[in-house]
């Protein structure tokens, strides 16, 4: 039996198809939270490994890439202000 479009009595699948729509939403928000919080594992099998030995070279590239940016500021300055 064909429904007609002209009927005033609501669609009855709507309301699951609007509330399977939330249920979906919901499960995937959930897995986007906890894919954040627990970050996947690196090739190593530790997360903490690589970030830690980065950590240590940071400060010594760090500090030397500051010195060289203060040098060549200096040498701006030296170079805006007429002095040698």
């Amino acid at each position: 039996m064909v429904r007609d479009t002209q009927d005033n009595e609501p669609n009855p699948w709507s309301a699951i198809g609007l509330q399977a729509a939330l249920i979906v939403n919901k499960l995937r928000v959930h897995a986007q939270l906890t894919e954040k919080q627990n970050p996947p594992e690196n090739d190593e099998g530790t997360t903490g490994d690589k970030n830690s030995k980065t950590a240590e070279k940071q400060p010594d590239e760090e500090c030397a890439y500051i010195e060289h940016r203060l040098r060549d500021l200096a040498a701006w300055e030296r170079k805006i202000s007429g002095r040698k």
